[in-house]
């Protein structure tokens, strides 16, 4: 019986290790493909004020950049918020099971 108890309890840490592992890969993909669009704006913001011949050229390019900083500053922050609506529901799933289950 031990041996039997043992055994579904590790195959459980396991599955939940697997999950983890999932969530991490998932997370660090999403933080790279964030990385790389910082990357590619701030070389944008970089060629445009290269190839600027004046001021007014170089406050446009300013003004392109603060725009699309604060266009990826508010994708985040919806992004955001779509994880933490899901959790919440996720968590109260498990609160609705816990409740429901006989004592």
């Amino acid at each position: 019986m031990k041996f039997f108890m043992l055994s579904v309890l590790m195959l459980g840490s396991v599955a939940v290790y697997a999950q983890k592992e999932e969530k991490f890969d998932e997370h660090k993909k999403m933080i790279l493909a964030e990385m790389d669009k910082r990357i590619s704006l701030l070389q944008e913001e970089r060629s445009c004020m290269a190839s600027a011949s004046d001021h007014n050229s170089m406050k446009a390019c300013r003004e392109k950049a603060k725009a699309s900083h604060e266009k990826m500053r508010e994708e985040h922050h919806q992004r955001k918020m779509q994880d933490i609506d899901a959790k919440m529901k996720r968590l109260e799933e498990e609160k609705q099971k816990m409740m429901a289950k006989p004592k």
